[in-house]
C-alpha cells in the first residue's frame, strides 16, 4: 500500500506540474548546468579489444570505475576519466553524487560499458538519478541508473525510468551504475519528483535521442510507458527518425566522419523501437533506414579498399573493419560482411622475406647457418595477414682449416605465421593518432643440422644438431608470446615500412662468440 501510495502522488505530481504531462518543450535550448573538472584526478588507460577498467577517485573521496567489456573496441584507445569537483546550475535539489568526464569525446562503445560511481557519503532525498551531457554541461538530460536486474545496452531498458517502487531505497544506495556507451560526461544526483517536472519543463537537449531519454516512466508494477502517451509516443519517434535520424544517416553517405554519430542515434532509436514492441509499428521507417546503411557501409568501405589498392595505405582496413562491425549490428546476414572481408583480404596482402644467419666462432674456427623464406601473408577472415612457408637452409658451413673438411647439409622446417594468434597484424595507436603499430608474429620451427666431418686416415664423423634454432630462441627469449616470436614497431605511414633489421650476440657452450644477423623484410602488395 505504501509503495503504491508514493506512486501515485509521483505520479500525479508530474503530470500537473510537467505542461499537463503530454507537451514536450521545445527542443535546443542551452543547459545551464556547468561542470568543473579536477584534472589532478585524471586516470588513464590503454583499453583494446579485450576491454578492460579505469578507476579514479575525487578528491572529497568518491570512487569511480569504468568497465568496458570485451568487443567494445576494435583497437586500442587511450581513454581518460576525469572526477568533477563541482556542478553549477544541477537541477537536482539533493545534490550530486559524482560526474565525470571521459576523454576523447565520442568514441563509440559497441558493447556499452559501465561507469559505477561509489559516493564519499550517503545520499539523502526521494531517489537518486543519473544524467550525462557533453563538455562543461551542454546536452545535459536524465538518464536511467542500473540496477543488478537491468539488461545492458545503449538504452538498457530506457535511459530515464522512475521506478515508484524503489525510491527510497535508491536515494541510499552506496553503488550507483550507468551504461556508458560513448565517451562524453556521465554522473549522478539525489533528487525528487519535482526535480523531474521542472526537467521536463526546461530547455531541452538538441540531440533528439538525448531528448527522448528523459520522457519515460515506470509503473509501480513494472509496467513501462512513456510519458507523453504510447500513441503520441510512436508519432513522436517516427517524426524524430524522419526529421533528424534519416537526414543524418543520409549526410554520412557522402561523409563517412559522420557515420559513428548517425549510428549511434539510430541504434539508440532503434532500442526503444523494439522495448516498446513498435518494430511492426515503425517496419517503413526501419526498411528505408537499412537502405541508407547499406548504402554507406558499401560506399565508405569501397573507398577505403581503393585508397589501400591505389595508395598503398594498409591502415584503410581499420575502416573497413569498422564498417563490418556495423553491418553486423544492423544488417545481419547481409552478404556485404562477405564482400567487404574480401576487399580487406585484398588490401592486408602482403610479401614476407626472412633471412637469418647466425655464425658461431672461436679463435679461426666455427660454423655458419644461413635459411630463408619467402611468405605471402593475407587476411582471411580479420585483419591480420596468414600464411607459411618453408623455412629453407640455404647454406651451412665450417669456418677455417684445420686440416679436415666438413660437408654440412640442412634439414628445412616451416616458417609459420598462419597458426593461432601469428601473423602480421597492422593497428592504429588510437583514434585520433597518424601512427600505428606493425606486429609479425611467427614460429621458425626446428631446422636440423646434419653435419659429417672428414679428416685423414679416419672414418668419417656424422652428428646432428640444432644449433640455428638454440641460438636464435636464445637471442629472441624476449620476444617469446605464446606460440610464436613477436617484433613490432611503432610508426607513421603503414605503407612506408619495409620491416625489420636485426642483429643479436651471444657466447656458445664452449665460449666461442655467437653473431646474429636476420632481416624481416614486409612488402604491401594488395591486389584489386
Amino acid at each position: 500500500m505504501f509503495r503504491r501510495s508514493v506512486f501515485s502522488i509521483l505520479v500525479l505530481a508530474l503530470l500537473s506540474m510537467a505542461c499537463g504531462g503530454l507537451s514536450v518543450p521545445q527542443i535546443g535550448g542551452a543547459s545551464s548546468v556547468t561542470f568543473t573538472p579536477d584534472p589532478s584526478r585524471t586516470a588513464t588507460a590503454i583499453i583494446g579489444a579485450e576491454g578492460g577498467t579505469i578507476t579514479a577517485t575525487a578528491e572529497d573521496g568518491t570512487t569511480y570505475e569504468l568497465v568496458i567489456p570485451p568487443d567494445a573496441l576494435d583497437f586500442s584507445e587511450t581513454i581518460s576519466m576525469t572526477p568533477i569537483s563541482s556542478a553549477e546550475g544541477l537541477s537536482l535539489s539533493n545534490g550530486l553524487a559524482g560526474a565525470v568526464i571521459l576523454e576523447p569525446a565520442g568514441i563509440i562503445f559497441y558493447e556499452p560499458a559501465t561507469l559505477i560511481i561509489t559516493p564519499s557519503a550517503t545520499l539523502s532525498g526521494e531517489m537518486t538519478l543519473g544524467f550525462a551531457y557533453d563538455g562543461t554541461g551542454e546536452e545535459f538530460h536524465l538518464q536511467l541508473l542500473l540496477d543488478d536486474a537491468t539488461s545492458t545496452g545503449y538504452i538498457p531498458d530506457s535511459s530515464f525510468l522512475l521506478n515508484a517502487t524503489a525510491l527510497i531505497a535508491n536515494a541510499s544506495s552506496r553503488t550507483l551504475k550507468l551504461s556508458v556507451p560513448s565517451t562524453r560526461g556521465y554522473g549522478a544526483g539525489a533528487g525528487s519528483a519535482q526535480d523531474i517536472a521542472k526537467r521536463l519543463k526546461a530547455p531541452r537537449p538538441s540531440d533528439p535521442m538525448d531528448n527522448f531519454d528523459e520522457q519515460l516512466i515506470e509503473l509501480g508494477n513494472g509496467e513501462r510507458l512513456p510519458f507523453m502517451g504510447m500513441p503520441k509516443f510512436k508519432e513522436a519517434l517516427s517524426q524524430t527518425f524522419n526529421a533528424d535520424i534519416l537526414p543524418l544517416l543520409k549526410a554520412a553517405r557522402s561523409d563517412p566522419a559522420l557515420a559513428d554519430k548517425a549510428f549511434l542515434a539510430y541504434d539508440r532509436w532503434l532500442a526503444y523501437v523494439n522495448e516498446f514492441g513498435l518494430y511492426q509499428d515503425l517496419i517503413d521507417d526501419i526498411a528505408n533506414a537499412k537502405v541508407v546503411i547499406i548504402d554507406i557501409i558499401d560506399k565508405a568501405s569501397e573507398r577505403s579498399a581503393d585508397r589501400c589498392f591505389n595508395e598503398k595505405r594498409p591502415e584503410e582496413a581499420f575502416a573497413m573493419q569498422r564498417w563490418i562491425r556495423y553491418a553486423r549490428k544492423f544488417l545481419p546476414n547481409t552478404p556485404q560482411i562477405e564482400e567487404i572481408q574480401a576487399r580487406i583480404s585484398k588490401c592486408l596482402t602482403f610479401k614476407v622475406t626472412f633471412h637469418s644467419v647466425i655464425t658461431e666462432k672461436g679463435g679461426d674456427y666455427g660454423y655458419s647457418y644461413e635459411l630463408s623464406s619467402e611468405l605471402t601473408l593475407k587476411a582471411t577472415s580479420s585483419t591480420r595477414a596468414t600464411g607459411s612457408a618453408p623455412l629453407v637452409y640455404t647454406n651451412g658451413e665450417w669456418i677455417g682449416d684445420n686440416g679436415c673438411s666438413f660437408d654440412l647439409q640442412g634439414e628445412d622446417s616451416v616458417l609459420d605465421a598462419e597458426g593461432k594468434s601469428l601473423g602480421l597484424s597492422i593497428t592504429p595507436v588510437s583514434r585520433t593518432s597518424p601512427a600505428v603499430n606493425i606486429t609479425f608474429r611467427y614460429d621458425p620451427g626446428v631446422p636440423v643440422e646434419n653435419t659429417t666431418m672428414y679428416c685423414p686416415d679416419v672414418d668419417p664423423f656424422h652428428w646432428t644438431t640444432t644449433a640455428w634454432q638454440t641460438y636464435f630462441s636464445e637471442m629472441h627469449a624476449e620476444e617469446l608470446k605464446g606460440l610464436g616470436y613477436e617484433i613490432s614497431s611503432q610508426i607513421t605511414g603503414a605503407g612506408s615500412f619495409t620491416g625489420w633489421v636485426i642483429n643479436n650476440t651471444t657466447t656458445g657452450p664452449s665460449g666461442q662468440a655467437v653473431n646474429e644477423d636476420t632481416q624481416i623484410e614486409v612488402i604491401h602488395t594488395p591486389s584489386h
